[in-house]
């Protein structure tokens, strides 16, 4: 498998710098002493150390040496100035050089490579100081030495040359390999963000997402597509969708459709191929059926109630001119028999009115003002308007809640208000209407949220019907419109809270998130 090259590899190669430039100093020690030994005290060899000078000079690089196997990232520096350590380098070089008897002996071409090093250490910085240093260096071992011969000084003068050039080759190297680097460090900065993205888009997408490669192996999934099958893993066949992965290998690079099951629940399969130079991924997209269908439930429930709202508009004005023109008939009424055809009219008109007004309720979920509720304060005045309203519920409603608990919660309150509204007068009307007819309880639902039962002593919903009740248009009563809890259930949940029948203690749940005020 080929390896690809990162920044971090690049750094960790970088790393091994210090050392391989202490090796380099180790060779150069050991090949010096091996000629010392075996070539320079021979009668017949041209070139010959003093030994009291050798010895010390190997002495000080040893111990050089030993220093920078214990400190080596000594030799590795950002500063502005020279890095005393790369002089020494420099020093010991042309030091070994002078002992060996000059520059036409050949050894000053070992400072070459310390110049190199000195240069990549420090970042390409300080080229002109390290050359100019080893020139000088040349230059006074040349002056210092017996022979003044102008093939010595043209030696002399090629070899700092040769630094220079040395230096700006290993600079313009060495701040290349800087800028590749700072630019693949941010180019990897980016696809890791770009990666970060995508995978929260990806986790935030409500379809399930699985995509394989030309071995229906998966590469990628998110956690909706683990709800479809739980054993999904990375790197593993997808036998599952086996039957999609062969279509796919059939048809070739067409966009299709496919159905799968998971645990009794149909599947519907959208499946894209993507390709990318000589390599192909499937992009497989998981909707269970019964989310499609409450998504094309939801989309005729929106259009009809847009259709309804515009009915509800055009309804009102003529109807309200039926009304007017009603009771102006009920003021001269001839006989018993027109006064009841007049009053089944008004009936009739002020339970359409009911209607529309419920109707028109909807269109409010879109327009709130939602704010800082305090619920005791807030049910206390809620319950004194509705018991003017309705006399006869006075000393019927029986409510419980903690008032040494301030519970906030954050509503818009002419929701709330329509919201309660419409629980407590479904509540009296299916009520034995006595002491006991309604209890109202207020009580903590979760670590965050609370809940408001309203809870009558009528016979409760019949068997069959708790699914219905919220259903737009669905009633028992003759008089009812079949609208009420369908719009209090959609006002709480443009609310962030959500309206449930209990079944077991026979009372409509209203649960919201508390608010902690610090």
């Amino acid at each position: 498998m080929k390896q690809e090259l990162s920044v971090a590899h690049i750094n960790r190669t970088i790393a091994y710098l210090p050392t391989l430039i202490n090796i380099m100093r180790m060779v150069v020690g050991l090949a010096v002493l091996v000629f010392y030994i075996f070539v320079s005290r021979s009668p017949n060899s041209l070139i010959h150390f003093e030994p009291h000078l050798f010895y010390i000079w190997l002495g000080i690089d040893t111990i050089f040496i030993i220093a920078m196997l214990i400190f080596p990232q000594r030799q590795i520096s950002d500063a502005n100035l020279p890095s005393p350590i790369n002089l020494i380098d420099l020093i010991m070089m042309i030091a070994l050089m002078h002992i060996a008897g000059g520059v036409e002996t050949g050894f000053g071409i070992l400072v070459l490579p310390f110049v190199a090093t000195a240069c990549v250490s420090h970042g390409g910085k300080n080229k002109l100081t390290y050359a100019s240093f080893a020139t000088v260096l040349l230059m006074t071992s040349t002056l210092l030495t017996k022979r003044q011969e102008d093939t010595v000084f043209i030696q002399t003068g090629l070899l700092s040359g040769a630094c220079f050039l040395i230096a700006f080759l290993s600079s313009y190297a060495s701040s290349s390999i800087r800028r590749a680097i700072q630019s693949a460090q941010l180019n990897e900065e980016r696809l890791e963000l770009f990666n970060k993205l995508n995978h929260s888009v990806l986790e935030q997408v409500q379809e399930g997402v699985i995509v394989v490669n030309q071995e229906n192996r998966i590469v990628l999934f998110n956690q909706q597509a683990k709800k479809f099958f739980p054993d999904l893993v990375i790197d593993t066949l997808c036998e599952k969708l086996s039957g999609t992965f062969k279509h796919w290998q059939k048809h070739g690079n067409q966009i299709f459709d496919d159905k799968s099951t998971s645990e009794n629940e149909e599947i519907y399969i959208h499946a894209q191929p993507l390709y990318e130079h000589d390599s192909s991924l499937l992009l497989i997209s998981l909707r269970s059926a019964g989310e499609i269908a409450q998504e094309s439930q939801a989309h005729k429930l929106a259009s009809l109630g847009q259709l309804t709202a515009n009915l509800a508009h055009e309804i009102r004005n003529p109807l309200s001119a039926i009304g007017h023109a009603n009771e102006l008939l009920m003021e001269n009424n001839h006989d018993d028999v027109e006064a009841h055809l007049k009053g089944i009219i008004q009936h009739n008109v002020d339970r359409i009115n009911v209607m529309i007004q419920e109707i028109l309720s909807l269109n409010r979920r879109d327009r709130m003002n939602r704010q800082l509720v305090h619920l005791t304060p807030y049910l206390k005045n809620f319950l004194t308007e509705f018991m003017l309203s309705n006399r006869d519920t006075v000393g019927c409603i029986k409510i419980g809640i903690n008032t040494a608990i301030d519970y906030t919660i954050f509503f818009d309150e002419g929701h709330l208000h329509q919201i309660l509204n419409n629980l407590l007068n479904n509540a009296w009307k299916y009520s034995k209407k006595d002491q006991n007819a309604i209890q109202i309880r207020i009580e903590p639902y979760s670590e965050n949220e609370i809940v408001i039962s309203v809870h009558d002593n009528g016979p409760g919903v019949t068997l069959g019907n708790e699914e219905k009740i919220f259903e737009p248009f669905f009633t028992t009563s003759k008089e009812g419109t079949g609208l009420g809890l369908y719009v209090a259930k959609e006002l709480a949940q443009a609310n962030k809270a959500w309206l449930t029948y209990n079944t077991k203690t026979k009372s409509f749940d209203l649960v919201m998130e508390l608010v902690v005020i610090l």
